[in-house]
């Protein structure tokens, strides 16, 4: 039985042709697509000629063959892929299997026993997981396998060599399971029913028939009929649509009679079921909807280019998905579509009618009034389904290019067209046109204006903008007048161009104007309330003006903008403007719905904008939108009928608006210091160093339709104040971030719900010096070095002041000893010199004895001299450096003993370094009379022949000796009267030092130790 289709009656029952899209998926492989998935998470897998491919709607990652890396691919072709119940993708190449982690894209090749054929490798054909979750393998070279995911492995059901076929090879690449357990395996030219527990196998070979009959018929892939469980649907190379009733166990065959060999034409290479009575075939590189039960076939697919051009590619592969998108596999790459029932975008067969039409819904007939301009310049009626069942030309319409920009149908229904050479009016009962009379004004001779829109008020009046004035014709008349309040609101409207109008509410007209703004004119008292571009910039470039149900303004912008405005108390106050950042195309003409939402035509495509919270969608091809944008829209009842430059196109405002959300937004990529972390694709916490604190995040939403029209916004809180708009932006940097923990959040702008959103915590674990009980210990350490600090300050301050009471002391005891040592030596020597000096005025004598007393005398005074010389070096601080007091102990030695007959040794030094070193005055004088004092004794009593003095100055001690080699003395018996040894040892104790002496018939030694304080202050040399 055969059946071949060239009747379009009998085409014109099923849905009308799907509107297919190429996906534009960058770095796709340029090699044929095989086969289609989704995973659970909603990412498309892609099989192509070289690779398996995972796209997420921006991104492309592409599995292939590495030679020598067994985990991965066994081979580049990949001809089928299905998606295993626990999540993993089992991928058919031509030498292999292999499963895929579909989140890790890791690979793990399966590998087929070396004992079911010459080699390990085999060529998959099909894969298909049947109602009892198994999975079937349909390998040309081993023939029918099952394969078990739980352990990875393959079992072998039927060889290759069971199976009937006539050649080597026995091409099996498809298999279905029936409801009782039986599998319907296709093997090259025989349907085979095949009870794997009973190995039995039932084989029905397919023959050909006319017209073009294949001598060597290929069956390949097949589909159970969801409506009829008794009949299978196959497709074949050669042989066309090939139909299975289990009941007959008959053939049936759907055909093109092409005329062309039976090996290119009838090649049907892909089947799928939408519902119970629909499938979808790709028939001779075109697809169409299929009636399995009636065998007939739609109108090819169109696709969205501007002429709505048939879809000319041959589909290996064709799947759907929950939100009704058909997509299909072809060897151009990656189509989409919807089905009937999901489909917005409906192409209207509208005979001659597809390109610049201007469209209106006519009150005399049901259906519409069409022109088209440029050219074939005719008023067209059309049907409530858009098809042109009449049409008649305008007048002159050819010859003078009168172009078409409006139609209006009145309540009365009369037709009015605004042209761009006049305002004619058509009666379709007469089937004339006529031209309506438009007043002549300055710097026009002509009433043809140029007319750009037309309005009917609740009243009846007629109004027409157009370039120079706006015109109106009362209830009933086609008598127009300029419209204007008074003579200089008339001359400042004259030569303006007048776009659009709307109507606010039953006494307000809105009227747009292309160099002037924004006016409202109250229909009762003629007045008008303007708007202009002083007061308002945005609205310059106006094309087209709306009002909405809650009496919002809104102007149209050439320039993608919309201005809204509200009209109260005879004023437009509350301005607000908002912008589309889209770029791509310009704003045309909107209409809105029956929620106030508008929708506007622009250049590119389709544009839906929600007062409610001011959103953009932009619909285009992907939506089932031809390529180019809207010349016109009218809403009626049924949803929108817009013209572009293509066939007409009915589309659904409901099922557009009904975009799907993304199926989640995920992590990426994480780069801590530049290198990549192995982070899970469900991971919500990594933990870092604190010297990898320099994060880069890249985030990617799943959706591989609309993934690059997202726009996003993330916060990195502890960082972030608020959210920050990244746009089309999905990686974010954030450097040195400081020791603590941070949760990363990323969102779709306009999607509310978990699958917009997308969170990431990130700790950054401090080093040991930026731990909390590090910094505890440094503020305690920090406080007690304050306190420390503070006690060692008070405490040097303390002895600052005992220093200087100390010091004010020893001032005191200086100046007391200098007026003791006046009072005592000075004193006594004077009143000596006194006694003398009277007793020489009392003495009568001769003069000897007078000069005796004056030699004694002149001996007290110098003595007096010397002491006094004494006490000035001892106070004078110029003298307490250790060299200052060596030269004086030498120069004193030397005045002792410049005229006396016993010898004298010195041994006079300074330790090196402490040459300028100061001495306490006291140490100074008491060293200097005890020295004195010890040399004197040994002068005066010692008989000594030589007197040896050895004085050293060091670092930390003061060190005298003063030894004779006169007689001695006994130590332990003093001379009556004596105190000059207490007196030295007074001496010594009142400075701290140690006085030995050591005495014996060979002489005496008198040894004088004086610990002396660090060096306080090296003394310069006195000027």
């Amino acid at each position: 039985m055969i059946a071949c289709f060239a009747d379009v009656a009998l085409r014109a029952q099923l849905p009308p042709p799907a509107v297919l899209h190429k996906l534009d998926i960058p770095g796709l492989p340029a090699e044929s697509v095989f086969d289609l998935d989704f995973d659970k998470d909603g990412f498309l897998w892609i099989s192509t000629g070289n690779g398996l491919c995972r796209y997420d709607g921006v991104n492309l990652d592409v599995l292939r063959n590495e030679p020598r890396d067994t985990a991965s691919l066994p081979h580049n072709p990949v001809g089928s892929c299905l998606l295993l119940p626990d999540g993993r993708l089992l991928a058919g190449t031509h030498a292999g299997l292999a499963v895929v982690d579909t989140r890790e894209m890791t690979v793990a090749r399966i590998a087929a026993p070396k004992a079911w054929s010459k080699g390990s490798c085999t060529e998959v054909a099909g894969l298909t997981l049947d109602t009892k979750g198994r999975v079937w393998v349909c390998d040309r070279e081993l023939g029918l396998l099952r394969f078990h995911p739980e352990t990875n492995s393959l079992e072998r059901i039927y060889p290759s060599a069971a199976m009937p076929s006539r050649n080597e090879r026995s091409n099996v690449h498809s298999a279905l399971m029936d409801a009782d357990g039986s599998l319907w395996v296709l093997d090259l030219d025989h349907l085979l029913h095949i009870d794997p527990e009973r190995s039995q196998l039932e084989a029905f070979r397919y023959v050909d028939v006319q017209p073009a009959p294949a001598p060597k018929p290929m069956l390949g892939r097949m589909q159970a009929v969801a409506g009829d469980p008794n009949l299978l649907v196959i497709g074949s190379w050669g042989s066309g649509i090939i139909t299975f009733d289990k009941r007959t166990r008959s053939f049936s065959t759907v055909k093109h009679d092409t005329g062309k060999s039976w090996n290119v034409s009838n090649i049907v290479l892909a089947i799928t079921a939408i519902d119970e009575k629909l499938m979808v075939v790709d028939f001779d590189w075109a697809t169409y909807w299929y009636d399995p039960h009636t065998r007939r076939l739609s109108e090819p697919f169109v696709s969205t280019g501007p002429f709505a051009a048939h879809v000319k590619d041959q589909m290996k592969s064709i799947t759907t998905d929950p939100s009704g998108r058909v997509w299909l596999a072809g060897g151009a790459g990656v189509y989409i579509g919807f089905d009937p029932q999901h489909q917005p975008v409906i192409p209207v067969a509208a005979g001659s009618l597809g390109s610049s039409m201007v469209l209106a819904t006519a009150t005399d007939h049901a259906g519409y009034w069409a022109t088209r301009y440029y050219y074939d310049r005719k008023l067209y009626a059309l049907d409530p389904a858009g098809v042109p069942y009449d049409s008649i030309a305008i007048p002159q319409g050819e010859e003078l290019q009168v172009e078409t920009w409006k139609i209006l149908c009145t309540r009365d229904r009369r037709i009015f067209l605004g042209t761009s050479d006049g305002l004619l009016r058509y009666d379709p009962e007469r089937r004339v046109f006529s031209l309506c009379d438009l007043p002549y004004s300055d710097g026009y001779a002509s009433d043809r204006r140029h007319i750009n829109d037309l309005i009917e008020t609740p009243d009846g009046d007629l109004w027409a903008s157009g370039h120079g004035y706006a015109f109106r014709a009362r209830a009933g008349s086609d008598h127009f007048e300029p419209f204007g309040v008074d003579t200089s609101a008339q001359g400042a409207w004259k030569q303006e161009w007048h776009k659009a109008f709307a109507l606010l509410d039953p006494y307000h007209l809105v009227i747009a104007t292309l160099r002037r703004g924004i006016s409202v004119v109250d229909l009762r008292l003629g007045t008008t309330a303007d708007l202009s571009f002083e007061a308002a910039p945005e609205l310059r470039g106006m094309e087209d003006v709306v009002t909405t149900p809650d009496g919002s303004i809104y102007g149209i912008t050439r320039n993608d903008g919309i201005v809204r405005m509200r009209y109260t108390d005879g004023n437009l106050t509350d301005i607000a403007v908002f912008e589309d950042r889209s770029e791509r195309g310009n704003y045309q003409s909107a209409v809105v719905d029956d929620d106030g939402t508008l929708w506007i035509s622009g250049t590119a495509d389709l544009v839906r904008f929600d007062p409610k919270d001011s959103s953009f969608t932009r619909y285009d091809v992907r939506d089932g939108m031809p390529g180019l944008g809207a010349d016109a829209l009218v809403l009626d009842s049924g949803g929108t009928y817009l013209n572009r430059v293509s066939p007409w196109h009915r589309f659904d405002l409901q099922r557009l608006a009904l975009r799907p959300p993304p199926r989640r937004l995920y992590i990426r990529k994480v780069l801590a210091n530049g290198q990549a972390l192995p982070i899970i694709f469900d991971a919500n916490t990594i933990e870092l160093p604190h010297d990898r604190n320099s994060v880069a995040i890249e985030f990617a939403p799943i959706d591989p339709v609309y993934g690059d029209e997202r726009r996003y916004e993330y916060q990195l809180e502890g960082y972030d104040a608020d959210w920050v708009a990244s746009g089309a932006l999905r990686t974010v940097n954030y450097a040195s971030l400081a020791p603590g923990t941070y949760t990363f959040n990323a969102r779709i702008v306009g999607i509310d719900g978990p699958q917009g959103r997308t969170r990431l915590t990130i700790t950054i674990v401090p080093a040991w010096w930026q731990t909390t009980w590090f910094k505890v210990l440094v503020v305690l350490v920090s406080v007690l070095l304050v306190f420390l600090l503070s006690r060692y300050i008070l405490r040097l301050q303390y002895l600052r002041r005992i220093a200087a009471l100390e010091k004010e002391r020893e001032v005191s005891n200086v100046r007391s000893r200098i007026a003791r040592d006046i009072h005592d030596d000075l004193g006594s020597g004077l009143t000596r010199i006194t006694m003398l000096s009277r007793e020489m005025q009392g003495n009568t004598g001769v003069n000897e004895d007078k000069g005796k007393l004056a030699a004694h005398i002149a001996n007290a005074s110098s003595e007096l001299i010397g002491q006094l010389g004494e006490i000035v070096w001892a106070v004078d601080p110029q003298n307490d450096h250790a060299e200052g007091f060596i030269a004086y102990v030498r120069n004193m030695l030397g005045n002792q003993f410049e005229e006396l007959s016993i010898g004298l040794r010195t041994d006079l030094t300074v330790e090196a370094g402490q040459e300028r070193r100061d001495l306490p005055p006291d140490v100074k004088r008491n060293v200097l009379l005890m020295f004195k004092e010890l040399v004197s004794n040994a002068l005066k009593h010692a008989q000594a022949k030589t007197i040896s003095v050895r004085l050293h100055i060091g670092a930390s001690a003061l060190s005298l000796t003063v030894s004779d080699d006169g007689h001695g003395f006994d130590l332990s018996r003093t001379r009556a009267g004596g105190n000059g040894l207490s007196n030295l040892r007074k001496r010594a104790e009142s400075i701290g030092a140690v006085l030995t002496m050591d005495s014996s018939t060979s002489g005496t030694t008198s040894t004088l130790t004086v610990p002396l304080p660090a060096p306080t202050i090296m003394r310069g040399p006195s000027a």
